[in-house]
This record gives C-alpha cells, structure tokens and sequence, in this order.
C-alpha cells in the first residue's frame, strides 16, 4: 500500500506521491490507470516528489497519457502547496523540473512562482481550415495562442484537437489557448496536450496568454486571466513573469501496486 495526495490549482487536478525512496516502477501504462477517472484515483496529471542534488527538491511530471512532459505550472503551484502542507514548511522554494528550475513562493495560501518569459516562437500563423491566427510561445512547454471572440460557444475538444496535432505548426504537437477580452476582462480556454482534452485552467497557456497580451500593449503590468477552473494572476516582474494561484489540497489516500500488473 502506497500513499497519495490529491491536490488540484483551479479544477487541474494531480496525484502527487512522495516518491524520494523509488520504491514504485512508474511506467506508462501504469500512470495512465493511475489518473483513469472511472477505474483508479483520476487526476489530469501525476507529480512525483524527487531527490534533487542541486536544488530543495525535484518535480517530475507526467500527463494523464502516461507520458513525460518538460513542465507544467499548476502542478508546480500544487507541488509546492504539498511540499508546504505534508514536508517543510518554507516561504521559498527552488525546485528542479525535468529541463529547468523555478523559484516558488508560498505565502498566505497563495502559491506563485517565477518563470523565464515565454519565447515566441511563430507569429500571425494562418490557419485556413479555420480561419483562425496563432501565435506560438515556448513558455517551459509549446502553446499556441488565438485571440477570437465567443470561445465559449467554440467546441474546443473538437477544433483543439485538430489544431494540436498540426505538424506544420510544431513537429511534436502543442496545446492550444483560445484568449477573449470582454470589457476589461481576459478570459482563456485551453486544451491540452497529453491529457487530450480542455482542462479547467493550465498555467504555462496563463504565461503564453499573458506575454501574447504583454506584447501587445507595454503599458501592461499585471493580467488577471480567467480560467473555467478560476483566475490566474500573471505580473511582469523585470527580466521574469510572476504566476500567481491559490491551489487546494482535496484529499488523500493510498493505493495498491495491483493496478501496475
């Protein structure tokens, strides 16, 4: 018998399990049971707690798909609110991720971390079938971004899905964020590689949608970014972007490695 935690950053939700000791085989059909909504614990994603010899702590992420991704900003809100809640009760945290490091701050429930300004990548990207504009950033994982109004009307498990799998615009595929304003307000829809569906609020499509925004307009300081799932809070901060959320801890349990025959 194995112990979780299940904790989640505006409906985005991850298993996350104390895996210092590696005493579990994650493979990939394993962690795909693992976040089966229907048949185990279910969860948009997997965060295993690691040794790292550099920095206070490792996170490694894994999709819902089983696979490995570079990074991922509402399990990195969520790991840091557990290394608070179940490890070490700090105000600061740096923490190692399969490609980079980010510095995470907790204060007050409120969970932000630091992370490089996304790179745009592909700029005004036509997409015919669709008569939609992308725009491409690399912002710690690839996401493509598109300003259109109604996307609450868009079927976005639909064209999201076809948008994501286009080669022409990045070889291995990319999320996509479709980005309205309304008033004075900004609100996003994701959906997400790996998990293969819309999620409830995606974080590193928060720093994409937000630097498209900064881009656009200097005077921009500070973006409050509305989500399904609830509200991102993105700020310019010198050379950095500062992410800003308040995930929850929901509940915990333990497993049996049955699941992994």
């Amino acid at each position: 018998m194995f112990e979780f935690y299940k904790y989640h950053s505006n409906g985005n939700d991850f298993i996350i399990i104390d895996d210092r000791n590696n005493k579990i085989s994650f493979d990939n059909n394993f962690i795909e049971k693992l976040c089966s909504r229907n048949f185990s614990i279910g969860a948009d994603g997997l965060v295993l707690l690691k040794e790292s010899k550099n920095f206070d702590y490792k996170m490694q992420f894994f999709n819902s798909d089983g696979y490995e991704a570079d990074m991922c900003g509402n399990a990195l809100l969520s790991f840091t609110k557990f290394l608070y809640d179940h490890i070490e009760k700090k105000k600061i945290y740096n923490i190692e991720t399969k490609k980079s490091f980010y510095k995470t701050f907790y204060k007050n429930n409120k969970v932000s971390f630091l992370s490089k300004i996304p790179t745009l990548l592909i700029k005004d990207f036509f997409i015919d079938k669709f008569n939609l504009m992308l725009d491409l950033f690399d912002s710690g994982v690839i996401h493509g971004v598109i300003f259109q109004k109604n996307i609450g009307k868009i079927n976005l498990d639909l064209i999201g899905k076809e948008i994501r799998n286009l080669k022409q615009i990045h070889q291995n595929g990319l999320n996509v964020n479709f980005l309205e304003k309304i008033d004075d307000n900004f609100y996003v829809r994701t959906y997400e590689k790996g998990v293969e569906k819309e999620t409830l609020c995606c974080s590193t499509g928060a720093l994409a949608a937000a630097q498209k925004l900064f881009l656009q307009n200097e005077d921009l300081k500070k973006i409050d970014l509305n989500f399904k799932g609830g509200i991102i809070i993105v700020e310019r901060e010198k050379e950095f972007l500062k992410l800003s959320s308040k995930p929850s801890f929901a509940f915990q349990g333990v497993f049996n490695t049955f699941l992994n025959s």
